[in-house]
């Protein structure tokens, strides 16, 4: 009686083996990719808000920087992007608008680059 697996068995398995990685893979990859992109985009909120309750605070401000939104404790002071690792910088320019009702409505932009 034989005992272990014959050479074609092996081969067999290998090239499934090799088939699901080639598809697992790449999928990995993008939702490795994906992940990294909506820590960015969660970040970028996390900016625009603190951006909100600054102007909140400060109601005559247009503009404002990162880095005033860390002095200030608005957001942390080691604030870095998910994606490269390196420091959070850049401004929030501020449209407040009332409604008819005196209701005030915060537009939020934000810009890695750029003067006040």
């Amino acid at each position: 009686m034989k005992r272990g697996f014959t050479l074609i068995e092996l081969i067999g398995t290998i090239v499934i083996l090799g088939l699901i990685l080639v598809l697992i893979v790449p999928t990995i990859s993008n939702s490795l990719k994906k992940g990294v992109s909506d820590a960015d985009n969660t970040t970028i909120e996390n900016i625009k808000r603190a951006a909100r309750n600054y102007a909140s605070d400060n109601k005559d401000s247009t503009c404002v920087y990162v880095s005033t939104l860390q002095s200030q404790g608005y957001l942390d002071d080691s604030l870095l992007w998910p994606s490269d690792k390196t420091e959070v910088s850049g401004k929030v320019t501020i449209i407040k608008t009332t409604n008819n009702a005196g209701k005030i409505k915060y537009t939020l932009k934000y810009e890695k680059e750029g003067n006040c």
